[in-house]
């Protein structure tokens, strides 16, 4: 019989949680998840946005951007991130989000010319994304309205920057 090691257990752990979220976010977009008036259905997800280090509140919209410095996929989408926080707006707060031990994140944004409201540490326990880049559009109360995973294309990304920040 083989055993798992604690390590071991969390890494599937945290995989479970992540496939599971994913389902739930997709469920969630499926179901209404942009804001709704009252009585109509939104988002099935919501994030614990003081145990994610984050004051949802502070705007009418937080997008959250999950990167890690040794992420390839991170680094390609520099320059939309650049972008797209050139192009932020007053009711929409963007938030970095990276690992703990990724402690010279603020450099390495400064770097690519990405300029972040707040910078965050999050750890898959407070911030579940189970893969980087991940981008989170969170509403004021915690709800996910939407979510991108990975390197987007120049169509995405321009779609993207319009529904978030409206039309330039």
């Amino acid at each position: 019989m083989v055993e798992m090691t604690r390590r071991g257990m969390r890494r599937e752990m945290l995989v479970a949680v992540g496939v599971v979220l994913a389902a739930a976010l997709v469920v969630g977009i499926r179901h209404g998840a942009t804001p709704q008036p009252a009585g109509v259905a939104r988002s099935v997800f919501r994030l614990d946005g003081t145990a994610a280090g984050m004051d949802f509140s502070a705007a009418r919209r937080t997008l959250v951007v999950a990167i890690r410095q040794d992420c390839p996929a991170c680094a390609a989408s520099m320059p939309f991130y650049r972008r797209l926080t050139d192009r932020a707006a007053s009711d929409v707060r963007v938030v970095v989000a990276a690992p703990p031990g990724d402690v010279e994140i603020e450099r390495y944004l400064a770097a690519h010319g990405v300029k972040a409201d707040a910078v965050v540490r999050r750890t898959a326990d407070t911030l579940p994304v189970s893969a980087t880049p991940t981008l989170l559009l969170v509403d004021a109360a915690g709800f996910v309205e939407h979510f991108w995973v990975g390197v987007l294309s120049p169509a995405a990304e321009e779609d993207l920057l319009t529904g978030v920040f409206g039309s330039s």
